[in-house]
């Protein structure tokens, strides 16, 4: 009876997920918070969206949400990636920027004075490692 219902519906996706995750954290929130009702209207709020999603029969755009939401997703998963990488290399390398193209470069640390060339556009500059 279910499965028939659901037929021709959207369902749940990584971005119900995460609104649904969202909910949780502000229900904690609540918990340790001092009980507001601005948070509660968020909470619901939240749900509404997760139900309208679920139970929603035009496919097309809430796959198109979805893309969306990955593709954000994805690029913060990569700036964190890239944040934690750069944390884990800062003792053996020293981080520049080309002052001609802003591309980032990475230079082995304790080299002294040396001249950078830059990979993307070829232009040389001194730097300090």
């Amino acid at each position: 009876m279910f499965r028939n219902f659901m037929r021709g519906r959207y369902g749940i996706d990584q971005l119900t997920i995460a609104l649904l995750v969202m909910v949780l954290i502000v229900n904690i929130g609540m918990l340790f918070l001092a009980d507001s009702i601005l948070l509660r209207i968020m909470m619901i709020l939240l749900l509404v969206i997760c139900y309208m999603r679920v139970f929603s029969k035009n496919i097309f755009r809430r796959s198109q949400e979805n893309a969306r939401f990955l593709r954000c997703y994805d690029l913060w998963k990569e700036r964190i990636s890239l944040k934690r990488r750069r944390l884990r290399e800062h003792q053996t390398y020293r981080f520049f920027r080309c002052p001609a193209c802003g591309q980032k470069l990475r230079v082995p640390r304790r080299k002294g004075k040396i001249t950078i060339t830059c990979a993307k556009c070829g232009h040389r500059f001194d730097g300090k490692t």
